[in-house]
Formats: structure tokens, sequence, C-alpha cells
């Protein structure tokens, strides 16, 4: 097996990316989704469903309230990280590492989970810095044939240059991914995005 992996500046970039990914044949099972949820498109179905402790019914809301994504990847669920915040995570993958029901958390923790998905350890602090900073990561497993298909559609959705975005955050003092960090608020988000506006 083979993993590709892109990381979105928003949900709806990720969502293009999925649909795509579908479109060509990839199993919604193969494919797995992480997305900060301080996102405007659906930060309020998980501040509800936090109060509720009963996430099924707004799970489905916020699939549907950011255009089907529910239907395109299987187990979507919330849950808090900790130095992220809330996180939107779904995929067949994704669904082995998740530990607990409802608003629980992921096994150890972001930096685990992207671990778990295979990407390698040198991208993970940058991905879950990608992630706390407001960022969408879509992680494909498919065999060797396909990674090259799987990869030129997650490029076609405007990708975020990790590697350049992670020295930006470098000359800003940013080392690695620490999940002691508190998490952004929904202005932080929206601020970091600012400064990388294409």
């Amino acid at each position: 097996m083979k993993t590709v992996s892109a990381l979105f500046e928003t949900v709806s970039e990720a969502q293009r990316s999925i649909a795509g990914l579908t479109k060509a044949g990839f199993l919604p099972a193969d494919i797995n989704l992480v997305a900060n949820a301080g996102d405007a498109d659906y930060a309020g179905h998980f501040n509800e469903a936090g109060k509720m402790h009963d996430v099924t019914e707004h799970v489905t809301e916020a699939g549907t309230a950011i255009g089907g994504l529910g239907g395109l990847v299987v187990g979507l669920s919330f849950f808090f990280i900790p130095g992220v915040g809330p996180v939107l995570a779904a995929g067949g993958l994704l669904a082995s590492l998740i530990s607990g029901a409802g608003i629980g958390s992921l096994a150890g923790g972001v930096l685990g989970t992207i671990a778990g998905l295979g990407v390698p350890q040198d991208d993970a602090h940058t991905y879950a810095e990608g992630i706390r900073r407001g960022g969408s990561l879509v992680v494909v497993q498919t065999t060797e044939e396909r990674a090259d298909a799987a990869q030129a559609i997650l490029s076609q959705n405007h990708p975020i240059d990790v590697s350049t975005r992670a020295n930006r955050w470098r000359e800003s003092g940013w080392q690695n991914y620490d999940e002691s960090a508190p998490p952004l608020t929904r202005e932080q988000i929206e601020a970091e995005r600012g400064l990388y506006v294409r």
C-alpha cells in the first residue's frame, strides 16, 4: 500500500479533493480526513454536540452543512485534541485509530494518528501544526499503481506547500508541533489564513 497526503487551507478544498478521488474510483473507506473544527463552516455543530455529549445527529448535520462531506468518507466524528481543539475526523483507517465514542480522543493524539495513517514522522509535525492552524489533511491509502493518480487529484485543489509553510513558521520561532500549546480561536485561524492569501 502507498500513502498519499495533502494539507489544505480549508475543509472545502479538502472536500473537493475527496469528491475528485471518489469520482475517480477511490473507495471512501481508503480516504481519510483530519480537519480543524474551528472552521466557521461547522464549528457551531461541534459546540452544540459538545453540550449534548451525543454527536451522531450533529455529525450528520455537519456533514450536510459542509456540502455532503458525510457521504464521501466513512466514520465522520468530532473529537477534541490537546493543542488543536475540536477536530473533524473521518475515514476507514482512522476508524481503527479512534478511541472512545462520541466526543472522545484520538489514540496517540494528533501526531500518533497522522503517523498511524502512514505519514512519515518528519511530515507529521508539519501536518499536525497545519491542522492546529486551521488546516484539513486528506490521506489516501492506495496501491503503488494508483498513487500518482491520487496525488494528481489532490494537487488540483491547491494544497499547501508544507515545506514552504513550515519554513515560514520557523522564521517566527516555531520548531515542532506542541500539543501543550493553546488551540487557536476561530478568529486566530482566519488571521492565519489571511497571511497566505493566494
